[in-house]
Order: structure tokens, then C-alpha cells, then sequence
């Protein structure tokens, strides 16, 4: 009976601590929506299929035309990072697994950037004070994008972005090589995982 009562919770705590570990912030009234396929696109590979829309980030395909003002006031248009790897992070101050894993964006950063390796921040916060003492506590330097909209940020709408941190990298043809999925157990990149697909993009 022990032997069995055993068994069980060796079950539970394998089926429970990938989701302790990679569970982010999720906005309540729905799930992430499922805007990933299962193809990855290869690094260094020059064609590069259209993006199914311009509301849907898929894996292989090119990212969605994406222009904006930074909280800076400085114009971004994607279309004018060809040629350089470019992480894309949907994120919030008030996110606990988005503060934990910015040391990580800073330190890939640092060590990429002068290679070709870009960050665009798509903040969902509802406090400009919050996040520029946060950016400047942090020196973080990379341009975002801000609208005081909460989980009603115009940016996540149009993308389904549901939960957070969410990150997409984009490999130096404009396709996108991983999209965050939490419905399918694809987590946000991070430590030496982050490191080492930036690193191999940039070949």
C-alpha cells in the first residue's frame, strides 16, 4: 500500500514541477491562444514563407509587420532589423517570472548586442513611473513599446499574446525561430538555453 501511496505522489511531482517552474503571468479570463506551428525555421535560411497574417505569429514564418513609437519617442519598424537577431519580449514589471528572467535578457544582451543581436520590450504596464524607474534601476536600454493598457496593450491584443513573459526570437531573415506557448509546454528561453540560440542565430 506504501509502495503504491509512493508511486502516486513521484507521479504528481513529475507531472507538477515543470508547470511550478515554467508557469508565467496569465491573464485571467482566457488561455493563451495557439498561434504557433511546429516548424522552426533553420538559421541561415534565405526564404522565409509570409506570416499567415498580420495578427499571427508563427514559428518559420515571417513576423507580422510591426511599427511603433517608442516610450523614448524614437520610431521602430522591425522591417529595419534584417540582417540582425531580434527578441521580442512581452513583459510587465508587476510579473514576477518577467523580473526573474530579465537579468537574463540584460546579460544576452551585453554579451550580443555588438554581434547583431537587438531586444524590442513590449510592456504591459499601466504606470509609466513604474516603468521608467524600473528601466532605469536596471539600465535597461533597449527601446519599448508602452501604452498604459495593462493586459489591454494594443500589441498583445493583436497577437493573442495571454500570458507572460512571452518571447519570440527572430533569426536574421525576419523569420520567427521560437514563439512562447504555455499551452504547449514551449516556455520562454532563458539562461544558457537563450544564450546558445542567440549565439547560434548569429552564425
Amino acid at each position: 500500500m506504501k509502495t503504491r501511496q509512493y508511486g502516486i505522489m513521484v507521479g504528481i511531482l513529475v507531472t507538477a514541477i515543470p508547470m511550478l517552474i515554467g508557469n508565467g503571468c496569465e491573464k485571467k479570463s482566457g488561455n493563451d491562444s495557439d498561434s504557433t506551428n511546429t516548424n522552426t525555421s533553420a538559421p541561415g535560411t534565405s526564404s522565409v514563407k509570409p506570416a499567415p497574417n498580420e495578427n499571427t505569429i508563427a514559428q518559420g514564418h515571417a513576423f507580422p509587420s510591426l511599427t511603433f513609437t517608442s516610450l523614448s519617442g524614437k520610431p521602430v519598424n522591425l522591417d529595419e532589423f534584417k540582417g540582425k537577431v531580434v527578441l521580442i519580449d512581452f513583459w510587465a514589471t508587476w510579473c514576477s517570472p518577467c523580473v526573474r528572467s530579465m537579468p537574463d535578457l540584460i546579460a544576452t544582451y551585453k554579451e550580443y548586442h555588438d554581434q547583431g543581436f537587438e531586444i524590442i520590450g513590449i510592456n504591459m504596464d499601466q504606470y509609466k513611473a513604474n516603468l521608467l524607474k524600473y528601466l532605469q534601476d536596471n539600465e535597461v536600454t533597449w527601446s519599448q513599446y508602452f501604452d498604459g493598457l495593462g493586459w489591454d496593450n494594443k500589441l498583445a491584443k493583436r497577437f493573442g499574446v495571454r500570458g507572460i513573459p512571452h518571447i519570440v526570437l527572430i533569426n536574421k531573415n525576419g523569420a520567427v525561430h521560437f514563439n512562447t506557448n504555455y499551452n504547449k509546454n514551449r516556455f520562454p528561453l532563458h539562461g544558457d538555453d537563450l544564450k546558445n540560440a542567440v549565439a547560434e542565430l548569429l552564425k
